[in-house]
């Protein structure tokens, strides 16, 4: 998000993209496009052609990202049927043709699931950044990232640029937040009585009212942590549990973590190779374990 000081224009938009001006402090005028691919496979060159119309508006340093419905290798899909060759190509055109490369990320790869299980999982890489080189120089620190499926089919992908928009976490006291399920727990009535009827006279003025309320605060926040504990850390926790499950139980990247079995369980067969195994290696386009892939590396008797 940008604050006060970021000047934002949007020039243009429809149902597949929104594009504005930006200027933000110590930084010369820039171009974010936020862009949505048709959903249809029919009617996705309209989409690129779209891309190429806008790049031709502006001559500035240029980020546009989004869900654009497409990928752009097949690495970036797993499961199901075969994307087409002749529509990721399609797509790879569109971007050369606007100068645009795409960001790359850290997280996850896949950003789309269609939340079925077994033979009928798929994912893929729908959403990304991409920038032309005048942004590149712009903003050299500039990162890409992918978030956890929350309330959507897809990750939240987020773009950052370092030394330009920082939040201070350092001397800055959280805010205090009342949460709704207190109410439930009668510790929670008890608390809040106390702290008002602590008030040795009258509520003659507002600093005494605002003593209460801080004082109350105070003691909320502190029950909250010891009797509940980090709730957003349990959320984070339970929501990796679930991402888990909906990729059928691994909790790995199969195309960017590298095969490190546990010791006890690992007996590889010499002279056999293992630096460089990806996950991915050993799982076939149905999700399953590849057997006689696995075989060639290590014992029969290893494999569950």
């Amino acid at each position: 998000m940008w604050n006060d000081d970021w000047e934002v224009s949007v020039k243009s938009f429809s149902v597949g993209h929104i594009d504005a001006l930006v200027q933000c402090p110590g930084r010369r005028l820039w171009r974010f496009t936020g862009f949505y691919g048709n959903p249809k496979a029919s009617s996705r060159s309209d989409s690129w052609r779209l891309l190429c119309r806008l790049k031709d508006l502006f001559a500035l340093p240029w980020i546009c990202g989004g869900d654009f419905n497409e990928i752009l290798s097949i690495t970036e899909k797993k499961g199901g049927a075969d994307r087409s060759l002749s529509a990721m190509s399609e797509f790879q055109q569109a971007l050369d043709k606007c100068s645009l490369v795409d960001m790359g990320y850290d997280g996850q790869c896949f950003t789309w699931l269609n939340k079925r299980q077994g033979a009928a999982h798929v994912q893929e890489r729908l959403d990304r950044f991409c920038c032309n080189q005048d942004w590149h120089d712009l903003f050299p620190s500039g990162n890409v990232c992918t978030g956890d499926f929350i309330h959507s089919d897809h990750r939240p992908v987020v773009a950052t640029l370092e030394n330009v928009v920082r939040v201070q976490k350092k001397d800055k006291k959280r805010g205090f937040r009342f949460e709704t399920h207190w109410l439930k727990d009668e510790e929670c009535h008890d608390i809040v009585h106390q702290s008002w009827s602590a008030q040795d006279g009258p509520l003659e003025s507002q600093d005494s009212i605002i003593d209460i309320f801080g004082r109350c605060a105070d003691r909320l926040g502190a029950w909250n942590k010891s009797k509940f504990g980090s709730i957003p850390k349990l959320v984070r926790e339970t929501q990796k549990q679930l991402d888990d499950l909906l990729r059928d139980g691994r909790s790995v990247d199969a195309f960017r973590d590298p095969w490190v079995p546990r010791p006890r369980s690992f007996r590889p067969i010499s002279p056999a190779p293992t630096d460089g195994i990806m996950v991915s290696d050993f799982i076939g386009m149905d999700g399953a374990w590849d057997i006689p892939t696995l075989s060639q590396y290590f014992l029969r008797l290893d494999v569950d």
